[in-house]
C-alpha cells in the first residue's frame, strides 16, 4: 500500500482561477511563492532551540489574521505558557 503525500501547491494552494484573491492573509502572501518554486517539498523546519520553538510559535499567533488551530497535549502555566495563551485569546484579527 503507498502512503499518499500531500502536494502542497495541489491540495492547499488556490487554483489558477483564485490568483486574483485579494484575501490572502499576510503568512499566504509569504509563503504561496515558496511552496510553487518548489513543488513536492514540505517546508518543515525543526527547532531544537527552545526559544526558537517559543518565538516563532508567538510570532506565528501574533500574526494570524483569521484563525488559528492550535494543538498542544500538554499545556504548562509556566511563563511561556501564560505568554502564547494570553496572545492566543487577545486576537489581532476581527472576530
Amino acid at each position: 500500500m503507498m502512503k499518499k503525500t500531500l502536494d502542497y501547491t495541489r491540495d492547499y494552494l488556490p487554483n489558477k482561477a483564485m490568483n486574483a484573491r485579494t484575501d490572502m492573509t499576510r503568512l499566504e502572501r509569504a509563503i504561496t511563492p515558496l511552496c510553487v518554486n518548489h513543488p513536492g517539498e514540505c517546508g518543515i523546519l525543526t527547532l531544537d532551540d527552545s526559544l526558537d520553538a517559543f518565538a516563532a510559535r508567538y510570532r506565528l499567533t501574533e500574526m494570524a489574521e483569521r484563525t488559528l488551530d492550535v494543538q498542544y497535549y500538554i499545556w504548562e502555566s509556566d511563563m511561556s505558557g501564560l505568554l502564547l495563551f494570553n496572545e492566543m485569546v487577545t486576537p489581532s484579527f476581527p472576530v
